[in-house]
């Protein structure tokens, strides 16, 4: 990504502001050499898809958490994994097949 960055001026420029951004309201921190191995630090590939119609996000970042990372992990792997939180989608169905009329509404 980088090599791609470089060129590209605008495109580096933009992704540099998302960066400092991103440290600013801390989402991510730098991490030092000697942290870049360790388990807790995890590093997602991303990569930007410039827009250049928006008119107030030119550059989008798309974080990869299920792609292999350079220590071999994969980021969604390490996640922990919560509670379900949506119904099962068989019952639902069926409930479709039981009247001749389906509303969906989205609240």
């Amino acid at each position: 990504m980088e090599h791609h960055l470089i060129s590209n001026p605008d495109k580096y420029k933009l992704n540099q502001n998302f960066m400092r951004e991103y440290l600013d309201l801390k989402h991510m921190k730098l991490v030092t050499d000697s942290e870049i191995n360790n388990i807790k630090s995890l590093h997602f590939p991303h990569h930007g898809v410039v827009r250049d119609t928006s008119c107030t996000t030119k550059l989008r970042i798309v974080f990869d958490a299920s792609s292999e990372t350079s220590s071999g992990l994969f980021p969604n792997d390490l996640l922990m994994v919560g509670p379900r939180v949506q119904p099962e989608l068989f019952p639902i169905l069926i409930q479709f097949q039981i009247f001749s009329v389906a509303i969906c509404t989205d609240v």
